[in-house]
């Protein structure tokens, strides 16, 4: 059984890891908050990403280990839903499970960025290269009329800093990554804020076969 850690019921370790958390992100502080604190729109697309590859029969409601909030010095906030979800067969292997967690910025009451952070828990031996130990990025996406303005960026080291501080593991890129990610990953590499390397990808839908792509690591 996949262990959960409840940060709520653990006041004293949260505030240590809340530390770590600054370390990496001194630009906000993180805090455990109750769901009634949270944008309903908010909590809408939790669910949503909640429900995802999953079968009704497989759904629950509220399946969310804890609930953050990060508090940025600018004044904007983002939520923050982790979730222990097992996929059903179909999607994965029967029984793959992941420990998921969602990314919400908002801008007053506007969501302007998402993000989610991928943490493979238990995988086929095969897979194992490309998943243990390596927290990535399952997907991030910035509000069209924002960006450039480093929104993108700094969702990054806030995820780099959560991942720091709940499994004590850096950031990394998923194999596949959109030219505008590409191209911010290329410029913290020449910025020698993170490393690229290459890695066996395993294209899931095509029988696990090996193709070296790039990949990249936050190293702050």
């Amino acid at each position: 059984m996949t262990e959960k850690v409840n940060f709520q019921k653990e006041a004293g370790d949260f505030a240590e890891k809340a530390k770590i958390f600054l370390e990496y992100f001194p630009e906000g502080e993180i805090e455990t908050v109750a769901t009634a604190e949270i944008p309903e729109e908010v909590l809408h697309f939790f669910e949503f990403k909640s429900g995802q590859f999953l079968s009704p029969n497989d759904y629950t409601l509220g399946n969310f280990d804890n609930f953050f909030r990060v508090r940025h010095r600018d004044g904007k906030a983002t939520f923050l839903a982790q979730q222990t979800k097992t996929y059903p067969k179909g999607f994965l292997e029967a029984g793959d499970t992941e420990r998921l967690t969602y990314f919400v910025d908002m801008g007053g009451d506007k969501i302007i960025g998402r993000s989610e952070l991928r943490l493979n828990v238990k995988c086929p031996k095969e897979c194992l290269e490309y998943f243990k130990d390596k927290p990535f990025i399952g997907w991030i996406e910035t509000d069209k009329n924002l960006r450039g303005r480093g929104l993108g960026t700094r969702r990054l080291y806030l995820m780099n800093a959560y991942s720091r501080m709940l499994y004590g593991l850096p950031l990394y890129s998923d194999t596949v990554n959109s030219p505008e990610m590409k191209s911010l990953w290329e410029t913290l590499v020449k910025q020698g804020k993170a490393e690229k390397f290459e890695e066996v990808n395993y294209d899931r839908f095509n029988n696990f076969k090996k193709a070296e792509r790039d990949r990249y690591v936050l190293l702050a």
